[in-house]
């Protein structure tokens, strides 16, 4: 078995902070979040991050401009959950990130449903919303 050379790290992004020069998030490391997980695949998101660029484009752009999250970005449940207080709206483009916004608690209010091909089940799924 031939010996693994570590990869060279780069700089820590803007946003996360270090313990003892690693990269952490929330106040864990790295290496402590991937042993937590265990043998299964990790996302990690840093609230103080989102809140921190949700800021700088607010900030940014006039005042009246509406932010809304794009559903096909990531529609992850906590994530979504979270951001339905931090931004004004939420694009869905299908019947499914449609069940997922509103399985988040995202208000039908400040959800748009747009999709560019003719889907008659997302279509008819709008409707329904629509005339509750």
């Amino acid at each position: 078995m031939s010996e693994e050379k570590a990869k060279p790290t780069g700089p820590i992004p803007p946003y996360f902070e270090t313990i003892d020069g690693e990269l952490a998030v929330g106040g864990k490391t790295a290496m402590a979040l991937v042993a937590e997980a265990g043998d299964t695949p990790l996302f990690v998101y840093s609230t103080a991050a989102l809140d921190a660029r949700i800021g700088e484009l607010r900030a940014a752009m006039p005042t009246q401009l509406g932010i809304h999250y794009a559903m096909k970005a990531n529609p992850f449940a906590p994530l979504l959950g979270w951001m339905k207080d931090k931004v004004d709206g939420f694009d869905v483009a299908s019947g499914g990130e449609l069940k997922l916004a509103l399985g988040a608690g995202v208000a039908a209010d400040k959800i748009s449903f747009f999709t560019p091909a003719s889907v008659t089940a997302s279509s008819n799924l709008r409707s329904r919303m629509v005339l509750r």
